[in-house]
Formats: C-alpha cells, sequence, structure tokens
C-alpha cells in the first residue's frame, strides 16, 4: 500500500489592518454629512408644500409667465417684485412686466387651493 502524503494546510489569510482612529474618525465624519444632506434634501422637497412661494420665486415668476403665454402674450421680463402682504395662507404682490411692445405692472396672489400654491392675476395697469 502507498501512502499518501498528508495534505499541508494552507496558510492562514492575512488579516486586513484593523482601522486606525483616523479612518474611524474620517468615516463618522462622513457618515454625519451624508445624513445632514440627506436631511435637508428632504426638507427642501417639502418646503413647497409647507409654504408658499415667495412673490419674486422662481416659481411665481414661471407661473405668471404661463399665464400670459395662455393668453399669446409672450413676457420677455418680470422684474420689480414687491411683497404687499404676506400671511401664512396669501400673499399679495406686485411685479413690472414687459412684453417687445408694452409695459405694466400687475398685481398678483399667491394662495393655497387644497394643497396647491396658485397664482392669480388681480390687475394689470398699463404705464
Amino acid at each position: 500500500m502507498s501512502e499518501r502524503p498528508a495534505a499541508t494546510p494552507a496558510p492562514p489569510a492575512p488579516q486586513a489592518p484593523k482601522p486606525g482612529f483616523g479612518q474611524k474618525l474620517a468615516q463618522w465624519v462622513l457618515g454625519i454629512a451624508l445624513l445632514i444632506t440627506g436631511v435637508l434634501g428632504i426638507m427642501r422637497s417639502f418646503n413647497s408644500y409647507l409654504f408658499l412661494p415667495a412673490c419674486d420665486s422662481d416659481t411665481a415668476s414661471a407661473t405668471l409667465k404661463s399665464i400670459f403665454k395662455s393668453k399669446d402674450v409672450e413676457l420677455t421680463k418680470v422684474t420689480d417684485f414687491k411683497t404687499v402682504t404676506d400671511a401664512s395662507s396669501e400673499k399679495t404682490c406686485q411685479a413690472a412686466i414687459e412684453t417687445s411692445d408694452e409695459q405694466a405692472t400687475i398685481d398678483y396672489r399667491i394662495f393655497w387651493d387644497g394643497w396647491t400654491a396658485k397664482v392669480m392675476i388681480t390687475d394689470v395697469q398699463n404705464k
């Protein structure tokens, strides 16, 4: 009978060095920064559901332009935004508008319609 040589055990796999204090600190700082960024992102996305947009916000300006565009009037500028009243349920505002051949001042309000903020033009004064 022939004897087989005994199998030699495989050498143990080298173990990764334990992370030092600096690496642990960097991981904690990165984790906290990611957590703060996530919370701020969530708050920003819910902000539009909790607060009315400001009179000079991009949302209000884009909505005003779309209202005039639906009436076949292309606004070239919306400037000089002014908040007249500011309450949690409604804001009244003024702005100067320009088309290619006219200038005017508009009064408008931003208010809640259910859970949606709406913009309504209340008056237009030609200059």
